[in-house]
C-alpha cells in the first residue's frame, strides 16, 4: 500500500528516459552507494572523493536537490559549495544529521482508484497493511478514493512506525 499518491520519481520509466545522461538502474546504483557511504562513522579521504563524485553524478553539485535525488541536511554540515566546487567537510556520520531521498512526484490516479476498487471487491472487513507511507495518506485514500468508490470507508485508520524498536528486549 505504499506509494498511494506519490512515488520516487525515477521509477517512472518515461521520465528517466528523458534524462538521457543517466539510466534509471545507474540512478538508483548511485542513491544506494551514497546512502552507505553516507552511513559510515569515518569518512576517508577517498571517501569523501567517491561522495562528491556521487552528488555530482546525481545533480546535486549546486543544489540540495536535482531531478531524482534529494539531500536532507538538518544539523551540522556534509557539504560545502564554493566557485563550482563541491567540497565534503564532515568527517563523519556525527558530524551532520541528515539524509539523501529519491524525489517524489504524484502517482497515476486510476493505478490508486484500482486499488479501491480490488479493497471493495474483496469487501475486507479489516484491513492490514505493510509500509503505508503515513497516516494521513490512509486518512486520505480511505475518505477520497474509497468512500467514492466503494460507498463505504473504514471506520478507524491507524498507523504503527515500522522503525519502532522494542527495547525491552
Amino acid at each position: 500500500m505504499e506509494n498511494f499518491f506519490e512515488r520516487a520519481k525515477i521509477l517512472n520509466a518515461d521520465e528517466w528516459m528523458k534524462n538521457r545522461s543517466l539510466s534509471g538502474r545507474e540512478v538508483l546504483e548511485g542513491f544506494a552507494q551514497l546512502n552507505s557511504l553516507l552511513a559510515q562513522p569515518t569518512y576517508s579521504s577517498s571517501d569523501k572523493n567517491e561522495i562528491v563524485r556521487l552528488m555530482e553524478t546525481l545533480g546535486l553539485k549546486e543544489l540540495d536537490e536535482s531531478t531524482f535525488v534529494m539531500l536532507r541536511r538538518n544539523h551540522g554540515t556534509l557539504v560545502t559549495r564554493r566557485n563550482g566546487e563541491l567540497k565534503v567537510v564532515a568527517n563523519g556520520r556525527e558530524d551532520w544529521i541528515g539524509w539523501i531521498e529519491l524525489t517524489t512526484e504524484a502517482v497515476n490516479e486510476h493505478a490508486t482508484q484500482n486499488t479501491a476498487r480490488v479493497i471493495r471487491n474483496v469487501d475486507a472487513q479489516i484491513m492490514v497493511v505493510v509500509e503505508a507511507e503515513h497516516r494521513p495518506s490512509l486518512v486520505r485514500f480511505n475518505e477520497q478514493v474509497l468512500h467514492p468508490i466503494a460507498k463505504w470507508r473504514f471506520d478507524h485508520v491507524r498507523l504503527m512506525d515500522g522503525n519502532y524498536v522494542d527495547l525491552d528486549i
